[in-house]
């Protein structure tokens, strides 16, 4: 367990801190008129991250009620890149419920993105329910499904496209969501080699039929379509 006196060097600070620990509820209420709230101590702490230092959900909940910013880094980690790849769902919940911005960018990407990459199909689909856009692009042009492509993560993919995502998704370097299907090196063996033949399907019910062109072409057909 991580020791308080690394990061806070104050009295006030280091009370509040204990009391984050031990999930001593009163006594963070106490002390919230007695600090800043988002504050950021030694090495960039603030009293969120340190509840989730501590995995101490109910101190979480507490500070993101009395006004903790879940968008502070610490150490390039966020509460909500935390909460994303957290096995509880109950820390995302925690952050919707008081008001979490779902649409936040981090390095070029919605930050909600990261569920793909921990699978926490749970928590994308509680996303899902609590209105993210499926169809929400990077700044490179890559949507949830063509991530999820690359992947290989047919199923959720499947149940997007029945959502509405966008099959004709490209991004910049000229790689369409087709081509990432047509691409794919799935074994047939995988239990996800019946939900690509399926999303196979979807496409070719949306006028799209594999073969499709090659990133190198795509970008072949934008450069002339410039000039």
């Amino acid at each position: 367990m991580p020791d308080a006196n690394q990061f806070f060097t104050t009295a006030n600070s280091l009370a509040m801190a204990t009391a984050i620990e031990q999930g001593d509820i009163a006594q963070m209420q106490a002390l919230v008129l007695s600090v800043d709230i988002n504050a950021k101590h030694r090495r960039g702490m603030t009293y969120l991250m340190w509840s989730v230092a501590n995995l101490q959900l109910a101190s979480a909940k507490t500070l993101l009620a009395l006004g903790a910013d879940p968008s502070i880094d610490v150490e390039d980690v966020s509460y909500l890149s935390f909460a994303m790849n957290a096995e509880d769902i109950s820390w995302l919940q925690a952050f919707v419920d008081n008001g979490g911005d779902l649409q936040q960018m981090k390095k070029g990407s919605p930050v909600w993105f990261d569920v793909i990459y921990s699978q926490r199909w749970t928590h994308l689909d509680y996303l899902i329910e609590q209105g993210v856009d499926i169809n929400a692009v990077s700044d490179s042009g890559n949507s949830l499904i063509l991530k999820l492509a690359s992947l290989d993560e047919y199923a959720q993919i499947e149940k997007l496209i029945n959502l509405g995502a966008n099959i004709k998704q490209t991004n910049s370097a000229g790689v369409s969501f087709a081509y990432s299907v047509q691409a794919s090196q799935l074994s047939p063996k995988s239990p996800q080699y019946l939900y690509r033949e399926k999303v196979i399907a979807q496409l070719s019910q949306q006028g799209i039929q594999l073969p499709v062109p090659a990133p190198r072409e795509v970008l072949k057909q934008r450069r002339s379509l410039a000039h």
